[in-house]
């Protein structure tokens, strides 16, 4: 019931740092997370509201490294974003998901989740998408989507694929 992230970090480091850990280390001041749920969120694909159940985004870099004289230099080569949506079916008269990936409409995606009884919220926004073929399912007994997607670079945003926002009141 919880918002989760996980991100890993790769590099290499020159020199092998040593430090003692605090010993008057205090966690009182840590608050209880707040449940933030998908009964209380909203998400909306092309300008359209549907009755969203989960994003899953997932970041990509591909780096390389790259021998030069005298030097190795770490390069991007590509980046890819990709992600999957999961919503309830809505009519297809209003957001038709299978035209929109055949068409390979670009379009925004954002998907706003609030903690209950709270001014706290997470926000991702995806300016600019494309979807790829959907998948019908059943989700506690109802017709849903299964879309994946790609963010695309929006040069508007500063070639960014997709924001994150966490808002605390």
């Amino acid at each position: 019931s919880y918002a989760r992230a996980r991100m890993r970090f790769q590099g290499s480091a020159n020199v092998e740092i040593e430090e003692a850990m605090p010993v008057d280390l205090t966690l009182t001041t840590w608050q209880e997370p707040l449940a933030i749920t998908t009964e209380s969120g909203i998400m909306t694909i092309n300008g359209y509201n549907v009755d969203g159940r989960s994003v899953i985004l997932r970041p990509s870099v591909d780096l390389a490294t790259i021998e030069h004289t005298g030097a190795r230099v770490m390069r991007h080569r590509d980046r890819l974003t990709q992600g999957e949506l999961l919503f309830f079916k809505s009519p297809l008269a209003s957001l038709n998901p299978f035209s929109l990936a055949r068409a390979h409409t670009t379009m925004a995606l954002n998907f706003t989740v609030f903690a209950a009884g709270s001014s706290k919220s997470v926000k991702i926004d995806i300016p600019k998408a494309q979807l790829k073929q959907p998948r019908r399912e059943e989700v506690d007994g109802y017709v849903a989507y299964r879309v994946p997607f790609v963010a695309l670079p929006n040069s508007a945003a500063g070639d960014d694929e997709y924001k994150l926002t966490l808002y605390q009141g």
